[in-house]
């Protein structure tokens, strides 16, 4: 049996494949960020890697029956999506064949994701990169083997290099697999052609590439991937690398989440308690039943409106507000989507600003150009502190269209010019800081109980003794 690593016990389940060289940890980071989504994930260790290192490495129809199993021994499975990278992205596709076929064991498929993923057909490579690999991974020699391992890992991340500590981890990850696995697979599973055995699938998918790799980038998906699936979306990560599990899991994660919920899966983010004092205080005659209606309505982090954002757009709305309340307690971001859906602002705006939804959408544009522009990735991609340098910028008037039209810091022409940068900025803080202290978390984080008033005021001086 193969080894399996669950993270969670309740809520929707996710099923991982690994990539070639990876194991069940690389998706460590993107499991506790689904956790946080009220996700179960279940990682599994593919044959001849990681935990199931001492399981004989085998084809991709053997290992797909072994995934099977592995999805068999985890009870209940009820609803599930499938998730696979690479390597595993070419297993997951097999799975999916089955499960449409009527295997009971896969019951409840609703949705595929695949992370650069092998094609069922054989995968593109050069012959060179392919013998390198099959030498230098397909080798019992530690020293060597861990030399090139670092390397095999650098060589596969994009714009943003890994920090050592990722890095060293993914390390080990590869020195943790048999050297036959990776020959198995570079000689054999990557060759093999499933093209007439899969067909094209109906299982609504969404495929995942990154700008920066060449073999299994975007482009590449489109033509080999997205052909074997009838209902497939494919988005391109800008400056993301083959490794986007560990390069940007956060992102990653939300992306997975939006997907899931587009096929009607509700998901809600794990959000701080209220303690029973400050609930019974909300329940008491002291909070006026239409005060303890609009507390609890304020409760419910996002209810579910319609976003006026594209994907893209709102994967960056939710990067910016985690960037400036990192920890707020509760769906933040989703509580501004839904007031920007429903056009319940605070009533005003700045006049060198467009409607609220408008300016956010060319405010988000804007962070995200001058982010590729800088870094080569897009906003929601970069660390909390390259983050907040795009944020100073624009609050310092820096992120702007240049004179005479030309662009600057990757600015495009329907981006916000400075001075509205500077204003929309000023605005975002507003709407957060108002968003952020109107919840009773918030409140409850502050010791905050004015809200109990029914009793009416209490006079603490007498009129006609002010001024006196």
């Amino acid at each position: 049996m193969l080894n399996v690593r669950v993270t969670g016990s309740q809520g929707p389940t996710v099923v991982m494949l690994h990539w070639l060289g990876g194991t069940a940890e690389s998706w460590n980071e993107v499991a506790q960020e689904l956790l946080r989504w009220g996700v179960r994930s279940v990682a599994i260790d593919l044959p001849g890697f990681g935990g199931s290192a001492d399981v004989e490495p085998a084809d991709v129809a053997m290992m797909a029956a072994q995934a099977i199993a592995a999805v068999r021994s985890v009870e209940p499975i009820g609803d599930w999506f499938l998730i696979g990278h690479s390597m595993g992205g070419k297993v997951a596709a097999v799975l999916t064949h089955e499960a449409e076929r009527g295997d009971g064991d896969l019951a409840g498929l609703r949705g595929v994701m695949l992370v650069s993923p092998s094609p069922v057909s054989p995968e593109p490579m050069q012959e060179s990169k392919r013998a390198e690999v099959i030498e230098k991974l397909g080798s019992d020699g530690a020293d060597t083997r861990r030399d090139f391992a670092r390397e095999f890992v650098k060589q596969n991340t994009g714009k943003l290099a890994l920090s050592d500590a990722v890095l060293e981890d993914a390390v080990e990850q590869v020195m943790a697999s048999r050297p036959s696995a990776f020959r198995r697979w570079m000689e054999a599973g990557s060759r093999e052609d499933w093209s007439e055995r899969v067909g094209v699938l109906a299982t609504p998918t969404i495929v995942f590439a990154g700008t920066a790799e060449a073999e299994l980038g975007a482009d590449q998906q489109r033509l080999l991937t997205a052909a074997h699936f009838s209902n497939v979306t494919v988005t391109a990560l800008e400056g993301a690398g083959h490794l986007s599990p560990i390069e940007r899991p956060a992102e990653l994660a939300l992306r997975f989440a939006q997907f899931m919920e587009s096929r009607g899966v509700s998901l809600q983010r794990q959000t701080e308690a209220l303690n029973d004092t400050f609930i019974a205080l909300i329940d008491s005659a002291q909070t006026s039943s239409q005060t303890r209606a609009v507390m609890k309505d304020r409760l419910r982090s996002g209810k579910g409106a319609s976003s006026i954002f594209s994907e893209e757009t709102s994967v960056t709305l939710h990067a910016l507000v985690h960037c400036i309340v990192p920890q707020a307690g509760f769906d933040l971001a989703r509580k501004l989507e839904d007031t920007l859906a429903q056009r319940a602002g605070d009533g005003w705006r700045f006049d060198a600003l467009p409607a609220d939804p408008e300016a956010w959408t060319a405010g988000l544009a804007t962070l995200n150009h001058a982010s590729i522009a800088r870094w080569g990735v897009n906003f929601a991609a970069l660390d909390q502190e390259k983050q907040q340098m795009i944020v100073q910028a624009a609050q310092d008037g820096e992120l702007h269209r240049g004179v005479a039209g030309a662009l600057h810091l990757g600015a495009r022409a329907n981006d916000a010019t400075a001075a509205q940068m500077k204003l929309w900025i000023e605005d975002v803080r507003g709407d957060l800081a108002r968003l952020y202290v109107a919840d009773p978390r918030a409140m409850q984080r502050i010791g905050f109980d004015g809200f109990a008033d029914n009793n009416g005021f209490v006079v603490i001086t007498n009129a006609s003794e002010v001024g006196a």
